[in-house]
């Protein structure tokens, strides 16, 4: 039978999807993770990662920054669903004690109502995603006109590079914020350790739009990340240069044809907003519900919707 201990090595990680692996949460939760795992046999075991905070007194298990997904994983040789909802019963049943749970979680369908019975509540939310299994033909016929448009002008003047240069990136992202008029939603000194151990894992990668006759002229960056199955697009920005856009949208076209070499699904990693996901629809991408599970203890309802209401 595997060993809660074996859960860290190399082969059973690389099983698991990549914001569930040890070192991203390293990164981005510090030594305020754990995991919950619930092993059947040596070929059967779930896990359930989280981040324990204390806020105005209350403990909150919820999401790191930068990491998009989280909720329980199962590994299993058997494709039986009964074994699988076991498991994520079992997982949800031993989480800590707790006054308020929030995660984004990716669920199939028939393991919802696992959730529903644990008294937790779900919401759909939507993310945008391209299967890059198709010819590039194909992909580039469901790009918009415009999008198009703006991918080819980019392509006459812009070369798109793999980069190194961190600090540049995270100053792109400063001015991004910048120009909107707001403050990063998620510390910058985060990304950019994020960005060097994803580079040192060989799980993700800087890419930089930058002129075809001065590679120091970057006019957009975007840090990508990947694991098995699929390519997420974490953090970009562009400078002032490219107020067309174009070099923001060459960079991302580079991207999702580096997630077709490496046969991965290519994940705008979604948003609810209507002007980004109009954004991410230009690409040709088709919209991937996810959930949102929350469960909050009935005291402390009233002070929740207060918190939600502030942040």
């Amino acid at each position: 039978m595997v060993k809660s201990e074996e859960i860290y090595s190399q082969n059973i990680q690389e099983q698991l999807p990549l914001f569930h692996q040890s070192w991203w949460l390293d990164v981005v939760a510090k030594k305020s993770w754990n995991y919950i795992i619930e092993i059947k046999d040596e070929n059967t075991f779930g896990i359930l990662p989280y981040l324990a905070e204390r806020k105005f007194g209350y403990r909150f298990l919820g999401m790191p920054p930068y990491t998009p997904f989280l909720g329980p994983f199962i590994i299993s040789h058997e494709d039986k669903s009964e074994i699988k909802i076991e498991l994520i019963r079992s997982l949800l049943h031993q989480l800590p004690r707790y006054h308020v749970f929030k995660q984004n979680m990716i669920i199939d369908k028939g393991n919802v109502t696992v959730f529903e019975e644990g008294g937790f509540g779900l919401s759909e939310r939507v993310t945008y995603k391209i299967l890059t299994e198709v010819p590039e033909d194909n992909l580039r016929k469901k790009i918009s006109s415009s999008r198009k448009h703006r991918i080819n002008r980019g392509g006459k003047n812009l070369e798109v590079r793999e980069g190194e240069r961190v600090a540049e990136f995270i100053k792109i992202q400063e001015k991004t914020f910048s120009r909107k008029g707001i403050k990063p939603p998620q510390p910058l000194v985060m990304l950019k350790k994020l960005v060097y151990k994803s580079m040192e894992m060989n799980s993700g990668i800087l890419l930089m739009a930058e002129s075809k006759d001065d590679s120091n002229n970057c006019q957009a960056a975007g840090f990508f990340v990947w694991d098995r199955y699929t390519m997420y697009y974490i953090a970009g920005g562009y400078d002032d240069s490219d107020k067309k856009g174009d070099a923001m949208s060459l960079l991302l076209w580079k991207a999702i044809l580096l997630a077709k070499e490496k046969n991965l699904t290519f994940d705008f990693e979604g948003s609810m907003v209507s002007g980004i996901a109009e954004f991410f629809r230009s690409f040709g991408s088709e919209a991937s519900t996810y959930y949102q599970v929350v469960k909050v203890k009935p005291s402390l309802l009233r002070f929740y919707f207060f918190l939600r209401g502030i942040s």
